[in-house]
């Protein structure tokens, strides 16, 4: 009765068990099946350091002279210009970048696109708005590594551009005057997983460094200002704004990412940033149990609402300001229209799937309209890919008259290539394996492109098992299920990316009591026994029609999630109901 396929993961070997006799067995398995092979990296996984586990940001094969132009531009007295990108990950990275720089003494000028009306990357107009203020230096930021004419045209004006970024390589690379990106081949950096935000910080870190070695030095040139120092870990500030970009863009929890994040939650929970403070107060986020999957589903939805509804530039100020009248400004603002991105959200989606229908007859999905506003289409494509099982494109009408969209991929499919395969179709296009935005001039060649998209999905999926995959970390008897497994998982947080919050099974439980809670019965609340002893309560959201499906006594098979309920000071493990099934009859 489950749509998903249960994949429950092999036991790890006994060698591996044997090098660790002080950690659960459960643990020493969920570390093993993370790709942990040495105790080297199991210490560092379980304990990451930020003194001990992170790169040096000269290790960039561009970096120095990166840092050497920004200093000499702030030390001439000229203006550095930032382009950031205008969702979450290029908005945190471009205040670390403007923090850094401003408390570095630069005159900065920032420039951050609309996202329906400019569209994605480094543009023409953006580079003349830099030349125009006599910009010496353009950095961008989350973006920038596909920007071939347009770094052109600035590097022609007499304007070096810094690129930093982390997408795709494309086939061309821009002639930047300096390129930081992990994926860059021979670029020299060990970590490969980086967000925009990350790459951003690197930068901050090597040019805070340079500048304080240099202001501790006697300068040459008395016409020309000395570089100025920044207070003694200033950089660790920053990691709030980290922490928000790699949880945000999905970066991988692993490494020097597991490091930013950890860190990053320690700063977000004592924020500096008086509009994060205000957004807490107004989203009723707790700053005390600030998590990763309080930076996805709370913090991240908000400040990406600004650019998907309106401008990014409001989540930018609301993070940058230093003044509790902007502040509430900017958090109410971002508040509400978040709000607004979630109705228009449920409403295009209901779209979408009446012009999809079952989906049948094809391997990649497509839905437009004219009037849907561009910044929500992810969101949308995000949705149906989830619930159809297959790659989505969601696309609409631009103000510039042209159509653009977004599509969301699954596990079986890399997008990337098939857009490749596409491109003579498309203006522009990029992205990641999972995720990738794209435009095309008019609606014809969309159809052209749709059709070309299926063809290549077909192709490439005939014969791949196309059932949704639930990944069973292990299964569990409910004797298991104790505080002493919730100490073991709370020591692998935070999780994400590369390490996903553990999911367990556990089979032929019997029911005890079953009931529909919540508004309008939509969850299902369970008591249930465990063949060989033991009982739990699970709750299960958005599972309330299973009440009528299963009887008292009946058996069932549980994928959960391990969890803690707290009220009136009480505490207690609560599972989680990932999928759900009748268990198959003995015999």
């Amino acid at each position: 009765m489950s749509e998903k396929h249960w994949l429950v993961a092999e036991a790890a070997p006994d060698e591996w068990h044997a090098q660790f006799p002080e950690l659960s067995h459960t643990l020493r398995h969920l570390l093993w099946h993370r790709g942990i092979r040495t105790p080297e990296a199991a210490e560092e996984f379980l304990h990451p350091d930020y003194g001990r586990h992170v790169h040096d940001p000269f290790l960039f094969r561009d970096m120095r002279k990166a840092v050497e132009r920004v200093l000499e531009v702030i030390a001439a007295v000229e203006v550095v210009g930032i382009f950031g990108d205008y969702d979450a990950d290029g908005v945190t990275g471009s205040v670390i970048l403007a923090s850094t720089l401003r408390a570095l003494g630069a005159k900065i000028e920032i420039y951050i696109p609309h996202r329906e009306k400019e569209g994605y990357g480094l543009s023409k107009a953006a580079v003349s708005f830099f030349l125009d203020r006599g910009a010496k230096i353009i950095i961008t930021c989350d973006c920038g590594i596909a920007s071939v004419e347009e770094i052109a045209m600035a590097q022609a004006g007499g304007v070096a551009v810094i690129i930093t970024d982390h997408h795709t390589i494309p086939e061309k690379i821009p002639n930047a005057f300096a390129i930081l990106h992990p994926l860059v081949p021979g670029n020299g950096y060990p970590f490969l997983y980086l967000t925009g935000g990350g790459v951003a910080f690197k930068f901050a870190c090597a040019l805070i460094f340079e500048s304080c070695k240099k202001s501790s030095l006697p300068t040459t040139n008395s016409s020309l200002p000395t570089p100025h120092s920044i207070a003694e870990g200033f950089e660790k500030w920053l990691l709030d704004l980290v922490a928000i970009s790699t949880v945000a863009d999905v970066g991988k929890l692993i490494g020097e990412n597991r490091v930013f994040v950890k860190y990053g939650l320690i700063v977000l929970q004592k924020t500096r940033r008086l509009g994060l403070k205000k957004l807490y107060a107004k989203a009723s986020i707790d700053p005390r149990s600030i998590d990763a999957w309080s930076i996805a589903f709370q913090i991240t939805p908000r400040i990406n609402a600004a650019g998907r509804m309106d401008h990014a530039s409001s989540a930018f100020k609301m993070l940058m300001t230093e003044t509790e009248a902007e502040a509430e400004e900017f958090a109410s603002f971002l508040i509400r229209v978040n709000t607004e991105r979630q109705k228009v959200t449920e409403r295009m989606i209901e779209e979408a799937k009446r012009q999809i229908g079952a989906g049948e007859g094809k391997s990649f999905l497509s839905a437009y309209q004219e009037d849907w506003p561009l910044g929500v289409v992810g969101l949308v494509a995000g949705r149906i890919a989830e619930e159809y099982g297959k790659p989505t494109l969601i696309a609409c009408k631009t103000p510039m008259g042209h159509l653009a969209g977004s599509i969301r991929s699954i596990p079986q499919f890399d997008v990337v290539p098939a857009l490749h395969e596409a491109k003579s179709h498309m203006m522009r296009y990029g992205g990641h394996p999972m995720a990738a935005g794209f435009s095309v001039e008019n609606i014809d060649i969309y159809g052209r492109l749709c059709q070309k998209l299926d063809e290549v999905a077909r192709e490439r999926l005939a014969g791949v098992d196309m059932r949704r995959t639930l990944r069973i970390d292990a299964e569990l008897s409910l004797q298991e299920i104790n505080w002493k497994l919730w100490g073991a998982l709370e020591s692998m947080e935070p999780f994400g990316e590369g390490n996903s919050r553990p999911k367990f099974a556990a089979r032929r439980l019997s029911v005890v009591a079953v009931d529909r809670v919540g508004n309008g019965g939509k969850h299902l609340r369970l008591t249930v026994a465990g063949a060989t002893g033991g009982r739990r309560k699970m709750i299960g959201f958005n599972f309330g029609d299973w009440a009528r499906k299963i009887e008292l006594g009946e058996r069932v098979d549980v994928a959960f999630e391990l969890g803690v309920n707290e009220w009136n000071g009480n505490r207690e493990l609560q599972m989680k109901i990932a999928d759900l099934r009748l268990s198959e009859k003995e015999g």
